[in-house]
């Protein structure tokens, strides 16, 4: 049996709370739309990418203890730390890290 799964949960830490989100795998096409160089390009990726890759958002919350809604939380540049960060884990999963080895 494989271990491929079509969504996961990714925690990021943000603000003093846990960001938990529900993520589906990303594509190819996703991986090669990202900016390899980092920084502005890398972040403007994962915002455009992200939004229709994010299944479910719990947190962050603001300060009156309201949810964020999805579309806040990845144009608002107060999250663009925890948006790199979930972006990163996301594109992290898209890779397996011990991939099966072809018989021989």
């Amino acid at each position: 049996m494989g271990r491929y799964v079509r969504q996961f949960e990714v925690t990021v830490p943000f603000d003093d709370e846990s960001v938990i989100v529900t993520l589906r795998q990303a594509t190819q096409e996703d991986v090669l739309s990202l900016s390899a160089e980092g920084g502005i390009a890398l972040l403007k990726g994962f915002r455009e990418r992200l939004g229709s890759a994010i299944l479910d958002l719990r947190g962050p919350f603001d300060a009156a203890g309201v949810q964020v809604p999805k579309e806040e939380f990845l144009s608002v540049a107060y999250f663009s730390k925890a948006v790199m960060d979930l972006g990163q884990k996301w594109i992290e999963r898209a890779t397996p890290q011990n991939p099966s080895l072809p018989a021989a």
